[in-house]
């Protein structure tokens, strides 16, 4: 068991910001909306056909509920026809349906096919009085000549588009003013030349026939006539529109597959007549493609000319995360929603780190840039279509987007739950600023402070009635808020949590006016994770309900010789595995299991001693029958038996996760913690410390978060401490000092106004040489900023001062 928090989409190179847009081949800067948890509204006609607990999180103040759903099979790319009524390209049953809401209620009253017998039927647009529709080999235009919804002339106005292999949907788009038609027509292949002789399918070497349109952007006139290539090096782009102030044709782009999940990032990016996009020489901005990797080789050589071409990429608008499938991309121009979503562009994610990539994905983003696209910066807008970790747990795909004219946002779901869902805003809006923590521990009171304005009533309606509902918390359900004047109120107040067990709480507050005799209104919604303390299992000594037991040629003594990560003792482990097929096993086992609620993982500090790891190494950490080897991913858990000093290891539980394979969205998980058993095969003695259940990771550091070693060997003469090692820094660095005879000693870290942020070390220790280490971190465990800091070590009476610079 875990808690799930609503994530955002999480983009570390927003740090890397400049004024001037953000450095090239790093990811797009991302904008918080604030997302909450909203409940997916079910309608009466769909109950039963689609989960009624299903939820997403929306920026405050919007709603969602699902428009359309029965008949359809995988409905992907949508359009409103002259008068209002929803299309939609229901491409799992070659169909296009329309779905009229004439009644207004919210619900499209019925489905209606509008053509049929398509094939890979994936958008459609509406144009001087017909239907485009783009099929995987052609577009044809398509009349209602009496009005009933059911299309019956049909002209093929672009034959011949080639089709065969990978990435056979067709995006169609319309330049309105200047009458000119844009078609993307997709590589057959994962990574692959386009010249003749090179296109093939996927990553195979099976030919297909070749045409020079494949991997790139087709341009037309309405009819089909002035046929030609707009742009080229394109994989697969799915996403495109035109923005409303340029009239610049922006589009998305689906990268390659096997060079890892954080490569190659998507684009979304302006496509101008004759550019060049990249694929399949380079990514990002000018990096190249991995062509080592076992298919992709048959790009090489790469010529003079490829440099050249190559070089012609531009630095796209946005880079998204590798694998994420942006799907459709549409700018908004409606007055429904707030003010800062008018002429940004939603984007559609379909993929994420389920599948392929290495961040969460499965969202709806908007893209806010200037209208040139510089300044450009990403946030998540919908979340939610996966409940928890694995692709089995995702209930939505999002990929087709498109809004009404009264500025409702419509998204198609085209997998698991087949769907449309209607966003709206409420007419009664605001905002918040709530100052409350999103974590706690259990027993930690509750200052529970926000602040609310009131931006938006229906005009005519009654006085907006502002109440906080705590009563998850053990308070209140309608606490009403103080009006500060006539639009600001505020929430302050205090609970206690000593009585409540660990889990995710909700402070709700909720903004209502009365209209026509109904309150209606939104809810600000702010979700607190009331956490356990982290569980000590070893700290000086075996925890209580806790045994530490040894097997297979493991013997361990818990003794204050030899290396001292925290306080005075160590748990030393000699091993020696009894054979080649006999690894040696450690235990820390509860003497009853432990429930993981609340706990984030395992930390534990580790010190190689003496051990000589074999060629081939096991060390294993084994939690509820599930292992993770520390020893084979050293880049994931930063294990380096050659460095002969303590090394910290944060295993999250979600590490332990794995598929169960005999039923869809099944996993296995850490349930229980029944013991943490660790296997190996070194020969020789290492050394375990501070082995800690911990709520969260990265874990609050241990006081003290130094690393200690006794040198008995050599006495020292005088009080010294030396400069740190690196200076300036910025990951860590690591502090020498001598103590000539044993003292109650405290190390630590000052800011230039003297006010301490970190203490290190803190204690008794005897005579020797120490070697402390520090990760840039204050006492909470979060990141220091920037600049000159102040390191001070005092021994009983003696005290010696030096400066350091910490660079991020």
């Amino acid at each position: 068991m875990h808690i799930v928090i609503p994530f955002a989409l999480s983009v570390a190179a927003a740090a890397l910001a400049q004024d001037a847009g953000y450095p090239a081949g790093t990811l797009v800067p991302e904008v918080d909306l604030g997302l909450q948890p909203t409940p997916l509204i079910v309608p009466q006609p769909f109950r039963g056909a689609v989960p009624q607990d299903l939820v997403l999180n929306l920026p405050p103040g919007f709603s969602a509920r699902v428009f359309a759903h029965e008949g359809l099979r995988k409905p992907r790319f949508m359009a409103f026809d002259p008068n209002g009524v929803l299309h939609v390209a229901n491409m799992g049953a070659d169909q296009i349906v329309a779905l009229p809401d004439r009644n207004r209620d919210g619900v499209a009253d019925e489905r209606i096919i509008s053509l049929r017998g398509l094939k890979e039927a994936h958008s459609l647009l509406f144009y001087k009085g017909a239907l485009y529709v783009a099929e995987e080999h052609q577009v044809i235009r398509v009349r209602d000549t009496n009005g009933d919804l059911v299309y019956e002339q049909e002209e093929v106005i672009l034959p011949d588009v080639p089709w065969e292999g990978w990435h056979d949907t067709r995006t169609l788009v319309v330049d309105r003013r200047n009458d000119k038609m844009y078609l993307s027509v997709g590589s057959p292949c994962d990574l692959c030349r386009m010249d003749e002789g090179f296109q093939v399918v996927a990553n195979t070497n099976n030919s297909v026939p070749h045409h020079p349109e494949r991997g790139t952007i087709l341009q037309f006139n309405p009819d089909g006539s002035d046929r030609r290539i707009f742009a080229t090096g394109i994989r697969h782009t799915i996403g495109m529109d035109f923005h409303p102030q340029t009239n610049a044709l922006w589009a998305n782009h689906n990268g390659h597959d096997l060079e890892g999940r954080t490569r190659p990032p998507e684009w979304i990016d302006i496509v101008g007549d004759q550019d060049f996009m990249g694929y399949p020489l380079v990514h990002s901005h000018q990096v190249w493609s991995d062509f080592t990797i076992a298919g992709y080789e048959k790009v090489l050589p790469i010529t003079r000319q490829d440099s050249l071409l190559a070089a012609t990429q531009k630095r796209p608008v946005a880079l998204v995360p590798a694998h994420y499938a942006p799907m459709g991309l549409h700018f908004y121009t409606g007055d429904q929603f707030p003010s800062r979503y008018h002429n940004t562009a939603f984007v559609a994610f379909r993929a994420g780190k389920a599948k392929l990539s290495s961040h969460p994905g499965y969202l709806v983003a908007a893209l806010f840039s200037q209208p040139d696209g510089s300044d450009a910066r990403m946030g998540s807008f919908i979340t939610g279509f996966q409940a928890g970790q694995t692709q089995g747990d995702v209930w939505g795909f999002p990929v087709g987007l498109a809004s009404d004219a009264e500025g409702s946002l419509y998204v198609t779901s085209d997998n698991r739950n087949h769907l449309v869902i209607k966003i709206t805003y409420s007419p009664i809006g605001g905002s918040w600023k709530p100052q409350m923590p999103d974590t706690l521990s259990v027993g930690d009171a509750l200052q529970v402070h926000a602040t609310v304005r009131v931006e938006r009533l229906v005009p005519d309606g009654g006085s907006p009635r502002l109440t906080a509902d705590l009563s998850s918390l053990g308070g209140p359900d309608a606490l009403p808020l103080v009006a500060l004047d006539d639009q600001t109120y505020q929430l302050d107040t205090r609970l206690e949590t000593a009585d409540l067990p660990k889990g995710l709480y909700k402070v709700v507050v909720r903004l209502e006016q009365e209209v026509d005799g109904i309150f209606k209104g939104i809810d600000f919604i702010h979700s607190i994770a009331l956490l356990p303390p982290d569980l000590s299992v070893f700290d000086e000594s075996v925890a209580a309900d806790w045994q530490l037991v040894g097997n297979s040629g493991a013997q361990m003594q818990v003794t204050g010789d030899g290396p001292i990560f925290y306080g005075t003792r160590a748990v030393a482990v000699a091993a020696e595995p009894k054979n080649f097929y006999t690894p040696w096993t450690i235990e820390f086992r509860p003497t009853a299991p432990v429930d993981p609620l609340g706990f984030a993982g395992v930390r534990f500090a580790f010190h190689p001693g003496d051990i000589e790891p074999p060629t081939f190494p096991i060390f294993v950490l084994f939690i509820d029958g599930l292992g993770v080897d520390l020893a084979r991913d050293p880049e994931q858990f930063h294990l380096d038996f050659s460095r002969r000093e303590w090394q910290v290891l944060e295993i999250p539980f979600t590490t332990f996760y794995q598929p169960n394979y005999y039923g869809p969205g099944l996993r296995d998980q850490v349930d229980w913690i029944d013991a943490l058993r660790f296997e190996g095969n070194m020969t020789g003695t290492f050394h375990l410390d501070d082995v800690r259940l911990v709520t969260r990771i990265p874990a609050a550091p241990r006081v003290p978060t130094a690393i200690s070693e006794v040198s008995d060997t050599d006495q020292p003469a005088a009080f010294v401490l030396a400069q740190n090692v690196p200076n300036p820094f910025n990951s860590s660095t690591t502090f020498r000092f001598a103590l000539p005879q044993a003292a109650d000693i405290e190390l630590a870290i000052y800011n230039l106004a003297g006010q301490k942020v970190a203490r290190l070390i803190r204690g008794w220790y005897a005579a020797g040489h120490y070697t402390a280490h520090w990760d840039g971190r204050n006492d909470a465990g979060l990141r220091l900023a920037t600049g000159a800091y102040i390191y001070r070590l005092r021994a009983g009476e003696q005290v010696q001062v030096r400066k350091l610079l910490l660079l991020r």
